[in-house]
């Protein structure tokens, strides 16, 4: 959020911190991931005091890249598909899958060139598919996979899923009551990661439609043609 003259990072929990950054653009919210030490611009809701999230896509992200050149502000890779993403979005996840199991690209984002609020997709090789769940630490060696009114997460299809047996080593990596972004493999949920900027898991019809998706057959082509 750039105010007339001072800059607020607003995080996913709403909260306001003070950061250093050229204010050129007063009057402007930038939607943002940060990643190692920068912030990653994806969308613009606000431009120089002007709503400008019914515009479309293509226009609200040339204000930013046309106006904005600060070194702490990196636009997000855009690569337009228009009607040969049938071919090109696979080719393309194939030259970059060596950068998902790296770790610097979390999924490909497919966004329609039409106004702020039209649904967008979230593509990721499903072997990375994930959920995010607040555990609940026991016996020294179990993790248990909560919801957010705090029950224990079931499916009468994978009895026992929610409770998960861990090393001695990953058990005392977590702290009881964190957030944990869990992969799902052999029928089993394994901790991938501790997720700081989260204070409850994921909600329960994220959860189901991710499971969803972990567990079933599907094919990138089969949705896209």
């Amino acid at each position: 959020l750039f105010t007339d003259n001072k800059v607020y990072r607003i995080s996913s929990k709403m909260e306001f911190e003070e950061k250093k950054i050229a204010n050129d653009i007063p009057g402007t919210i930038l939607d943002c991931e940060y990643f190692k030490g920068k912030y990653h611009v994806f969308d613009v809701l606000f431009f120089k005091y002007t709503d400008i999230r019914n515009l479309k896509y293509n226009t609200r992200i040339q204000l930013y890249t046309q106006n904005i050149k600060s070194k702490k502000l990196i636009p997000k890779t855009q690569i337009p598909l228009g009607k040969n993403a049938c071919k090109l979005l696979p080719e393309m996840i194939n030259k970059l899958k060596h950068r998902f199991t790296e770790g610097d690209l979390d999924g490909i984002i497919l966004t329609p060139n039409t106004d702020y609020y039209a649904k967008v997709y979230k593509y990721k090789p499903q072997e990375l598919l994930s959920i995010d769940f607040k555990i609940s630490k026991q016996n020294g060696d179990t993790f248990l996979l909560l919801l957010q009114n705090g029950e224990v997460f079931q499916r009468k299809e994978y009895p026992g899923i929610g409770t998960v047996k861990v090393s001695k080593e990953v058990y005392k990596k977590y702290k009881t009551g964190s957030v944990v972004e869990f992969i799902f493999k052999d029928n089993r949920f394994i901790p991938l990661r501790p997720r700081p900027d989260k204070t409850n898991s994921n909600g329960l019809h994220v959860i189901l439609d991710n499971f969803k998706l972990l567990t079933s057959k599907w094919s990138l082509r089969n949705i896209l043609c």
